[in-house]
């Protein structure tokens, strides 16, 4: 057996070699037609400049003569036209010819032959055009242009002759090459086709074992239920994963049909055989639904089928693969509860802000009342301490009410589903610092270049009013400034609002865009310490992100992005 296996290997490799030997013998055959071809090619296009060349001095010759008979100068056009390219067509057939010493030498007698016509030409038209008619056909009939342009003639004749002979011989070897390159493509055809039969021999027995290969490979698959089914949907092969899914063994189910593992109700629509149409008509199914197990249990499962065809398109069976998801689609429907339940706390914490801000109101505006007419009516007979608790107190009301106004603000920011409308940003920063309370003398500079968005005003609108009345609130000088610039970035543009005011040191950074965050006590500054939460969740609200930079001494700088488009 090693003996032969040794034979059929030197073999082999002799008919490797062979015809690699073949190959590289057409290959150089090849190459030689096209290179014959080539400068079959080249002594075509060396023969049509020569006879272009020719034309071009037949052209001014009779130009020439057009005008000595009857002074018409537009008998000139074809003379002065070869008079500027005649030289560039004689260098072109020395570039063509450069490789052909015999031409390059022709061409080298031609040039003092061309020079002497074009000479005798300019001076016969130059005699006519000073009135001297008589003299130029004189030097015509003297014969010495005629002469010249003969012996032009005759070069370019040779010339032409030579090329013709270079275009025979060529075509010559052209044809012995192709009849070498077809005998040789026959005999390798034959080759190729004995080979071919041999390998093809060799092929269906590797393939019969790979397909017995995968078989036993997909047979011991556990995870998966692959399973094979004949064109009519009967069970033709089976694997330990389907019965570890199904419940089955191979000798209880093959033959059986598919549908054997649906429930009774899609059995009697007709789902399984629809299954199967759907994958013989788009080559593919894929659904996730319950399926039933031998011992009549359910589960929930993605079963994807797969056509098998011929390469003639004829349907042989399918590929149908299983698999259990039954824990994730668990899974999923617990996320859902959840975040359904997580949805409804929401709303009830949203609703209970709002019922919250709203009923607190009424009792705070009744004991502020109150304390204003306990003022008004006994003012004089109040002591000192007792007018400076009221006042106290007073603020505490105010400060209650404008936290609760915040709590709402914050609880509506990115809940509502506002109308996308035009801004002008610039105009926007311009009417909220109009309307803000600046006690202090604070000036705004609004950069004029600012955008022009469509976009929603609300949350655009929170966030400018929160950060420009927190650089006013917030100032420790008589007088300040606030500077608005926008810049345009990948996502959109970036708007910054800057102050010179006092800072925020780099430690208390992050906790200012929290609720309820203050850097001083609320006695001295009013506020519910929720303006940077607000502009956070607003800014955030439409993908944007709000950042801080400060040095803690020479004011601060509020950076957030905004989308150029929103999409939700």
């Amino acid at each position: 057996m090693n003996i032969i296996r040794s034979e059929q290997t030197k073999k082999g490799l002799l008919l490797a070699l062979f015809l690699a030997l073949i190959l590289l013998v057409t290959l150089f055959l090849f190459k030689k037609s096209e290179t014959t071809e080539a400068w079959k090619k080249h002594t075509l296009i060396v023969m049509n400049a020569s006879e272009i060349f020719l034309s071009a001095m037949k052209d001014a010759e009779t130009g020439q003569r057009g005008y000595l008979l009857t002074g018409d100068e537009n008998y000139l056009e074809p003379y002065w036209l070869t008079q500027k390219n005649i030289a560039d067509r004689l260098a072109q057939l020395r570039i063509l010819t450069q490789d052909n010493p015999v031409q390059q030498q022709r061409l080298y007698e031609l040039a003092p032959l061309v020079s002497s016509k074009l000479s005798e030409l300019a001076q016969t038209i130059e005699l006519n055009r000073n009135q001297h008619r008589e003299d130029a056909l004189k030097i015509v009939s003297t014969n010495v242009g005629k002469n010249t342009m003969d012996s032009i003639r005759t070069q370019i004749q040779n010339f032409n002759k030579a090329e013709k002979q270079l275009l025979a011989s060529r075509e010559a070897e052209f044809s012995v090459a192709m009849k070498w390159i077809l005998f040789l493509i026959i005999f390798l055809s034959a080759l190729l086709a004995i080979t071919a039969y041999s390998w093809l021999s060799l092929e269906l027995s590797r393939r019969k074992a790979l397909e017995e290969r995968f078989r036993l490979s997909i047979e011991n698959v556990k995870d998966y239920s692959i399973i094979m089914l004949d064109a009519g949907g009967y069970v033709t092969s089976w694997n330990i994963g389907a019965e570890q899914l199904e419940g089955y063994r191979a000798n209880e189910i093959i033959g059986q049909h598919c549908s054997k593992f649906s429930l009774k109700q899609d059995v009697d629509q007709s789902k399984p055989e629809n299954e199967l149409r759907i994958a013989a008509m788009e080559g593919r199914f894929e659904e996730e639904g319950w399926r039933l197990r031998k011992d009549g249990s359910r589960f929930i499962a993605n079963v994807i089928i797969n056509a098998i065809r011929d390469d003639k398109k004829q349907l042989h069976g399918y590929v149908k693969v299983t698999r259990d998801i039954t824990e994730r689609k668990q899974a999923e429907m617990r996320q859902s509860q959840l975040l359904n339940e997580l949805t409804r706390i929401n709303e009830e914490l949203n609703n209970f802000t709002y019922i919250a801000s709203h009923d607190l109101k009424s009792p705070l505006h009744g004991i502020d009342q109150l304390a204003t007419w306990i003022t008004e009516d006994l003012g004089d007979q109040l002591d000192s301490n007792t007018q400076n608790h009221l006042r106290l107190m007073r603020n505490r009301i105010n400060r209650l009410e404008m936290l609760l106004d915040d709590l709402l603000a914050y609880s509506r920011v990115g809940r509502s589903h506002e109308e996308m409308v035009t801004v002008n940003t610039h105009d926007l920063v311009r009417n909220i610092f109009e309307l803000s309370d600046a006690a202090k003398q604070i000036h705004l500079q609004a950069a004029t270049d600012m955008p022009i968005l469509h976009t929603h005003k609300v949350p655009l609108e929170l966030a400018f009013r929160n950060l420009i009345n927190n650089a006013i609130k917030h100032h420790d000088k008589p007088q300040g400034t606030i500077e608005i610039t926008a810049r345009t970035i990948a996502e959109g543009f970036e708007f910054s609002v800057k102050d010179d005011g006092p800072g925020i040191p780099m430690e208390h950074q992050q906790r200012v865009f929290g609720m309820f965050q203050t850097l001083k006590p609320r006695d001295e500054i009013e506020g519910s310490g929720m303006g940077l939460a607000i502009v956070k969740k607003a800014v955030e609200s439409v993908g944007g992100t709000v950042t801080l930079e400060s040095d803690g001494q020479h004011g601060c700088t509020f950076r957030f992005t905004w989308p150029a488009t929103i999409t939700f």
